[in-house]
C-alpha cells in the first residue's frame, strides 16, 4: 500500500475544509475536532484524486450528521473526466446542525462530558 501523493492529500484536505464549518456546528461548544486519516482506499483505474474531496465530504455528512455540502458533478465527455464544483455548507432558513451520536474515544467509551447527553 502506498502513501497518498501530495495532491491526493491536498484533494483530501480541501474535502474536509469544505465541511469543517458545520462538524464544528454540530460539536457542543468548547469543543475541538481531529480528523486522523488512517487508510484510503480506491480503485486505481479511472480515478480521479478530486472525488477524494467527495468521499470525506460524504464520510464528513454521514459521521457527524451534518447536512450535505453542495458539490456539483457534470461528465466531460472530451475529456472524458469528471468535473466537479465545491461549495462549503451554507445553512438555508431554519436549518440547523445537530449531533446524533455522542462522542466516544477510540475505544468506543462516551467521553467524560458525554456521559448525561443523549
Amino acid at each position: 500500500m502506498s502513501p497518498l501523493t501530495p495532491d491526493e492529500a491536498d484533494w483530501l484536505r480541501r474535502g474536509l475544509s469544505l465541511a469543517a464549518e458545520a462538524i464544528e456546528a454540530a460539536q457542543p461548544p468548547g469543543r475541538q475536532t481531529l480528523v486522523t486519516v488512517y487508510r484510503v482506499l480506491f480503485p486505481v483505474t479511472e480515478f480521479q484524486a478530486e472525488g477524494l474531496a467527495g468521499a470525506i465530504i460524504d464520510w464528513s455528512r454521514r459521521d457527524f450528521s451534518i447536512p450535505e455540502v453542495a458539490v456539483g458533478i457534470s461528465f466531460d465527455r472530451a475529456a472524458n473526466r469528471f468535473a466537479f464544483t465545491w461549495q462549503s455548507h451554507q445553512p438555508g432558513p431554519g436549518e440547523d446542525v445537530r449531533r446524533k451520536r455522542p462522542a466516544r474515544d477510540l475505544r468506543g467509551r462516551l467521553l467524560p462530558d458525554e456521559r448525561g447527553a443523549e
